[in-house]
């Protein structure tokens, strides 16, 4: 059995694919399988697969399942470690065998974050928001709260244990929502910046208003799934104007704001059945140590240096 299961789904993106499939066979760690689940592609995307890379164990999906395409995929994944990346990204040539050395090094740690690279100008996207010797990490990682599903590790048994990425998002917040359920269970979530993602942004772009919708409407509810009442409640002051206000001024139409702010009111009962709030010493680490404004500043300043900046990609 492999070690390894490579995780990707997919959902009409057939040339973007292809070049990630491409890119994995390139991999110097070689004890790994691949998994592709289509979300109902219409584009020819499983059939591509299936003719062009007879290796890959790929999964056809009837309709569009979003994240639980993932689920699905991890499902019937037969490896000890499971690294998921997304359609249009990949890991470095020797990203996996990285990771299997930090999992079998570091035994308490669940999730590998890596370092997210985008674009042709290889500019380094800064999620982890703190200042951070990136030259040289520690060879465990920093403490992290999230990771970036464009390239990721994780340790099965651990997922088996907490569960898998939250179906009722769809996408967005999903991968806080697990990481915040596998510290909850006393785990560890660590970000290497020594292994890094290639995110290439793919010309199949996506609806600005539905991604807005998504993200809005599941942040909210993430707060109110782990959070104590006064901390959620606190953070949806500040955060609701904020991404109303964003959302304006970024070109979401005004009615895909109010969609998700009321899909987010109609969900909540639901959400508040299914609450899991986390204890009061582990609040403060699943938000990564930051107030809202803090967060929400650094969100902004790190776009604005996107923009401004383009960093050497190191491969």
């Amino acid at each position: 059995m492999p070690r390894v299961s490579l995780v990707i789904a997919t959902w009409n993106r057939r040339s973007d694919l292809y070049r990630t499939l491409v890119d994995y066979q390139r991999q110097t760690y070689r004890d790994f399988e691949t998994i592709v689940v289509d979300n109902g592609s219409t584009d020819g995307t499983a059939d591509m697969v299936a003719q062009t890379f007879p290796d890959v164990q790929l999964i056809r999906l009837e309709q569009n399942t979003g994240i639980a395409g993932y689920n699905t995929g991890i499902t019937h994944a037969a490896g000890e470690f499971i690294v998921v990346s997304d359609n249009d990204s990949s890991l470095e040539h020797d990203g996996i065998r990285k990771l299997v050395e930090k999992f079998d090094r570091f035994p308490r740690v669940a999730i590998i974050a890596c370092e997210v690279v985008e674009g042709p100008g290889g500019t380094i996207y800064d999620w982890y928001l703190r200042a951070v010797d990136r030259s040289h990490p520690p060879d465990d990682g920093y403490p992290s709260h999230l990771f970036i599903g464009a390239g990721a590790g994780f340790r099965k048994r651990v997922l088996d244990e907490v569960g898998l990425y939250p179906e009722e998002f769809f996408m967005y917040m999903n991968e806080v929502d697990l990481a915040t359920r596998v510290l909850a269970a006393g785990h560890d979530v660590r970000f290497c910046p020594d292994i890094q993602t290639y995110h290439r942004h793919s010309e199949t772009g996506r609806s600005r208003d539905l991604n807005r919708y998504y993200a809005f409407r599941n942040t909210i509810w993430y707060y109110w799934k782990y959070l104590p009442v006064s901390v959620a409640f606190g953070r949806c002051l500040i955060r609701v104007p904020f991404d109303v206000v964003s959302g304006l001024l970024l070109g979401t139409s005004p009615l895909a704001l109010g969609r998700a702010l009321g899909a987010a009111i109609i969900g909540l009962p639901r959400i508040l059945r299914s609450r899991q709030p986390v204890p009061s010493a582990l609040v403060r680490r699943v938000l990564g140590g930051r107030s809202e404004l803090a967060t929400l500043y650094g969100v902004v300043h790190e776009w604005l240096r996107r923009k401004r900046q383009v960093s050497p990609g190191r491969r």
